[in-house]
């Protein structure tokens, strides 16, 4: 009896040790391991790991959190103190598709705000940059036509360069710097692991 229960349990633990062997194998780079890191901190965890331990974080009830995305995203939202005046900063993720988006506004105007949003897939290990404008004045918000765009950047004196270093520190500077600080990661903001990035065409 006491033999069988001694298989039951190293059976047990070798499952358990596949499974989370397949887990690790899966996690090919930073963001990976944020949407791991943030699947398994949902619901009741007595040893949060990710963005529930992050003071940067706003603090919500994940007990009830929906995975399956019925109502919609599960959203992560940064704290106003750890960001500059008009900003805002969140990590909304789809389960249900698999993927997740940060998305970054900064407000350079009352109406008009520069928007940024990184969205990851994970089947695909490709994480995709897009910006525009934000412009509450106008009918459609949202201004990706390249010509709007430079209009935009020549009226509040913006360069391409300055875009492109406010990419890279949302990305590097927070987002994964944010996290590999309190996540126990595998990776840094210097070996963010294999990912392909695609940055966005009016910004290359």
């Amino acid at each position: 009896m006491k033999k069988k229960l001694l298989i039951i349990v190293a059976l047990g633990i070798m499952i358990i040790i596949g499974y989370k062997g397949l887990e690790y194998l899966k996690i090919k780079n930073v963001f990976d391991e944020i949407y791991s890191g943030e699947y398994d901190d949902l619901g009741y965890v007595l040893n949060p790991k990710g963005f529930p331990k992050m003071k940067q974080i706003e603090r919500w009830d994940r007990k009830a959190a929906d995975t399956n995305n019925v109502a919609g995203p599960i959203i992560e939202s940064y704290k106003k103190e750890f960001l500059g005046n008009g900003e805002s900063l969140s990590i909304s993720f789809m389960f249900s598709k698999k993927k997740y988006y940060i998305e970054y506004t900064e407000k350079i105007s009352p109406e008009v705000s520069i928007y940024f949003t990184f969205t990851y897939f994970f089947n695909d290990k490709v994480i995709k940059e897009n910006f525009s404008f934000l412009d509450n004045t106008k009918e459609n918000h949202t201004i990706t036509n390249y010509s709007e765009i430079n209009k935009y950047l020549s009226e509040y004196n913006i360069s391409k360069r300055e875009l492109k270093k406010k990419a890279y520190d949302i990305l590097y500077d927070r987002v994964i710097k944010d996290w590999t600080n309190t996540y126990p990661s595998r990776f840094s903001v210097k070996d963010i692991g294999e990912v392909d990035i695609e940055k966005d065409e009016f910004l290359k």
